[in-house]
């Protein structure tokens, strides 16, 4: 044996002794196609000398395709490249998945991707007001077709899981309220679709509502019904909008921005740092090459109050605040008329006195004395009750001899 073919001996023993990490020495590669189940899983063993292409037959559905895949025995320096083609795109990754972070990279040997549905154009221009949506969407032959393709460098066979299902939930409603589990490399996504302008339930924007109860710092993104999905965190800050979520959030999406629906996107972060929270268990998993950094998120989109709404209650308002003021003028009225009558009832019984001592005429003098003159004498009762009919009559002679 020569020198080279030692060499080439011992350096494809290191290989399979230390991971299998090595460029092959032929440039032959075998493709294997075969037939994928769905919805199953299917598993394989591959190398660099092999690629398998998995296809899956055309069928009709109107929801799009989870899919997962699971390597345990690939490394970062050669990973596993997956290729999904459809109709209208194409998408790929790696495993393991790398994620960036403030403690280092990440690897995740767990993916899961929902696949963007191959007629979401037709699906975001159907009318929500029909008796029942989905009933609607039955009715449509909307037919999806895709292969994917598995590769790897490394000389060492490899093990790789793909499964495939319906994503059952894709639809949301509103007032119903949706839990997910997601991760920085189980990224998920929902669909909901406004009622349109002549339905009853019709409402220009809607609230999303987002809590979780662990401490894991996510993404939450609103993007346009179209593919591609950024649903990465690499990639999810091409959305239109997103928001980074701790425990609690919430958005508040407008119909004339998304006529045609909306996607609602969550990813999880490789860090707390974003949410402003340094998690100690983050920082210490994150001095290993892979841990499974998940969250538990609720979610909810409810009916926001519409243009009617907001002018029927300033309506209200207004006329509560008129009926207040007109309530308020009609008391002041009322008490200003009863102190206008008690100060009229408050007046002097001695009324002939105090109205001979706004005249100064000699006829008037005389008869004021005469006035004050009937006032004494006696106090008995019947004195005084003709006392007071002489003072009544005295003032009447006055009233018309002026």
């Amino acid at each position: 044996m020569n020198r080279s073919m030692q060499l080439i001996v011992l350096g494809t023993f290191w290989c399979f002794i230390h991971g299998a990490y090595c460029i092959p020495f032929n440039n032959e590669i075998s493709a294997i196609s075969v037939v994928g189940s769905y919805p199953g899983s299917n598993s394989f063993v591959i190398n660099s000398t092999t690629v398998y292409i998995v296809s899956y037959s055309t069928y009709a559905s109107i929801y799009p395709t989870r899919l997962t895949s699971i390597t345990t025995g690939a490394r970062m320096a050669f990973p596993i490249r997956v290729v999904v083609r459809q109709q209208k795109g194409v998408s790929s990754w790696q495993l393991p998945l790398r994620v960036n972070s403030k403690l280092g990279p990440l690897s995740f040997y767990t993916t899961s991707r929902t696949l963007c549905h191959t007629h979401m154009d037709i699906i975001a221009n159907l009318n929500r007001s029909s008796i029942d949506f989905l009933s609607q969407l039955n009715h449509t032959r909307l037919l999806q077709e895709f292969s994917i393709s598995v590769s790897t460098s490394s000389l060492r066979p490899l093990d790789i899981e793909i499964a495939t299902q319906e994503a059952k939930d894709f639809y949301i409603k509103e007032n119903q309220e949706y839990t997910v589990v997601t991760s920085p490399s189980e990224p998920i996504y929902y669909y909901y679709k406004f009622f349109e302008r002549n339905s009853d339930n019709y409402r220009d924007t809607v609230v999303l509502e987002v809590n979780s109860e662990d401490q894991t710092c996510f993404y939450v993104s609103i993007q346009e019904p179209n593919c591609p999905i950024y649903d990465l965190e690499s990639e999810i800050h091409n959305g239109k909008f997103y928001q980074t979520v701790n425990t609690r959030g919430g958005l508040t999406v407008g119909n004339f921005e998304f006529p045609n629906g909306f996607f609602v996107v969550f990813v999880a972060k490789g860090d707390n740092y974003d949410c402003s929270i340094e998690n100690s268990l983050t920082k210490e998993r994150g001095r290993l090459k892979t841990f499974n950094q998940t969250s538990k998120v609720n979610f909810k989109v409810r009916p926001s109050i519409s243009i009617e709404d907001y002018i029927k209650a300033a309506l209200i308002i207004l006329g509560a605040i008129l009926i207040f003021y007109i309530v308020l003028v009609a008391i002041l009225c009322t008490f200003y008329q009863i102190n206008k009558i008690n100060r009229k009832s408050s007046l002097s019984p001695d009324v002939a006195t105090v109205y001979l001592e706004n005249f100064q005429s000699p006829m008037m003098r005389s008869l004021e004395i005469v006035s004050k003159g009937l006032t004494k004498g006696s106090f008995k009762p019947q004195r005084v009750r003709e006392r007071e009919r002489m003072q009544r009559g005295i003032i009447l002679k006055i009233v018309q001899l002026n």
